[in-house]
């Protein structure tokens, strides 16, 4: 802010959540939340929360195999250019979900002053759409904006609507 005359924060999945702990204690212009963390999707497949096998896991078990059924996007032909670890310690799991639980503080959502974009997918297999929409309106801003896709899935800029996506930031 010093050596710049605007800030704009913008965060994509986890950087969603470190975007909105971040604006909370400092002042930015603008903050953009692209398909931000705040909570798992639930999905029948896993029986429990990922949360719960998390914690289960958690005493004896150091990584988790993410693979690329993880890379969640609807374009077959981009899924492979998606850079993302294959093998994700448990520990920086726990903290993922640490962090979501942070960033829906009422401190630091009360804290969130500046205009907010939030940008996400309604079949978001990953962050729960439901979540964000929940902690997104407890945002105290009174400048909040949203843009919900249609098509895409978590990895919005690579997906169906990534077009939409770039224009919207570009022009927000």
């Amino acid at each position: 802010k010093r050596t710049h005359e605007k800030v704009v924060l913008i965060g994509h999945s986890m950087g969603g959540t470190l975007s909105t702990i971040s604006a909370s204690h400092e002042t930015v212009d603008r903050l953009i939340l692209c398909a931000p963390y705040f909570g798992v999707t639930y999905n029948k497949r896993y029986i429990l929360k990922p949360e719960t096998w998390t914690d289960i896991g958690n005493p004896f078990i150091r990584w988790v195999y993410k693979g690329d059924s993880f890379v969640m996007v609807n374009r077959p032909e981009v899924k492979n250019r998606i850079v993302s670890y294959r093998w994700v310690p448990i520990k920086a799991i726990k903290t993922l979900y640490e962090l979501g639980e942070r960033a829906q503080s009422p401190e630091i959502l009360d804290a969130i002053n500046c205009p907010v974009l939030l940008i996400q997918s309604q079949i978001d297999e990953a962050s729960s759409p439901e979540k964000t929409r929940d902690i997104f309106q407890k945002m105290k801003s009174g400048d909040k904006q949203s843009m919900w896709l249609e098509t895409s899935n978590h990895h919005i800029f690579w997906d169906l609507e990534s077009d939409r996506v770039m224009s919207r930031i570009e022009h927000y």
